[in-house]
């Protein structure tokens, strides 16, 4: 009987260990996923307003972890990301995979203006909403 409990305790030590180090070991690094979209209307990123034109909208797993504003939108020109337009720390949600880009946004007071509210880049499970302010 002592036997059998000093191997399960054994067994139930070298699975805990292990199970840490594989962690370690096998840790995603962090990554960046970027996406060109086309804005069709004027829209609203917290204080700014974006005229309408295609933007790149770059997340950044490494700056979010260190709290720094993680969501970056330049303006993209040629095939070439341009000036920074807006950048945010997003609050991430999970969310079920996408197969594409998706870009939520809402109306605002301003008839043709619209407000960004969530990316979602595509094959990501974790959607990224805009603060409220």
């Amino acid at each position: 009987m002592r036997r059998f409990i000093l191997t399960a305790i054994i067994f139930t030590a070298l699975v805990a260990v292990g199970d840490q180090l594989a962690q370690k070991s096998f840790a995603l690094p962090m990554e960046k996923e970027t996406a060109v979209v086309d804005l069709a209307d004027k829209t609203q990123v917290l204080d700014k307003v974006l005229p309408q034109g295609k933007y790149l909208f770059e997340h950044d797993d490494a700056r979010m972890s260190r709290g720094e504003p993680c969501m970056l939108i330049y303006t993209y020109k040629d095939g070439k990301a341009g000036e920074l337009a807006a950048s945010f720390h997003c609050i991430p949600v999970d969310r079920k995979p996408v197969r594409m880009l998706v870009v939520s946004v809402a109306m605002t007071k301003t008839p043709d203006v619209f407000r960004l509210t969530e990316i979602q880049f595509a094959g990501d499970s974790k959607g990224h909403l805009v603060p409220e302010k």
